[in-house]
């Protein structure tokens, strides 16, 4: 890899695509698996449309009385059969990826999705070569926004400070992300 490529990043989960119905069918699969007499309504959930969903999962295992890593595994393994269904590119962010592939700059997906489903999702919805770099969680922690981002680039022979000229995102956790990293960030 290049050591001198410049990169822009881009949050996938309401930034790159609009995956809330992927996301929320998966949760009430969690509830009818695990608690159906607990699941929340419809309203509940959209409140949650355009807000952090890291938070959302922490009140989401609560009420169905799980521990955090129980839920958000059943939650990935719910999600991984069905995580392309309702989910689709959102139109102005994708053209602003297209807008630095032409200034050749490197696109790098950052995402609190497991790391396989990330790359499902991006193999399937975005044209071959489009998208760099994919880099999702490997364990139950998210990883945004910890040190281990700063790890998982860097395992790319990208130094986030000096490479990624910005950081699109749409959450709390993608602006503490892009401080973490140095990176200037924009919310879409």
């Amino acid at each position: 890899m290049n050591n001198n490529k410049q990169y822009v990043i881009f949050d996938l989960d309401g930034t790159l695509v609009d995956s809330f119905l992927t996301v929320v069918n998966a949760c009430k699969r969690v509830f009818a698996n695990h608690a159906p007499t607990k699941m929340p309504d419809n309203d509940y959930f959209n409140t949650y449309r355009t807000q952090d969903m890291e938070k959302m999962f922490v009140e989401l295992s609560d009420i169905a009385g799980m521990s955090r890593k129980d839920f958000r595994t059943s939650y990935d393994e719910q999600y991984a059969l069905d995580c392309i269904a309702g989910t689709k590119p959102i139109k102005r962010q994708y053209e602003r990826l297209k807008d630095a592939k032409r200034q050749r700059l490197g696109i790098i997906v950052l995402t609190n999705k497991r790391q396989h489903i990330a790359e499902q999702v991006c193999s399937t919805l975005f044209p071959k070569d489009e998208i760099d770099i994919v880099i999702g969680r490997e364990d139950a922690l998210p990883i945004k926004p910890r040190h281990v981002l700063i790890d998982r680039l860097r395992a790319c022979n990208i130094n986030p400070k000096t490479q990624c000229l910005m950081y699109y995102g749409d959450s709390e956790i993608d602006h503490r992300s892009a401080d973490l990293l140095c990176v200037q960030y924009t919310s879409v």
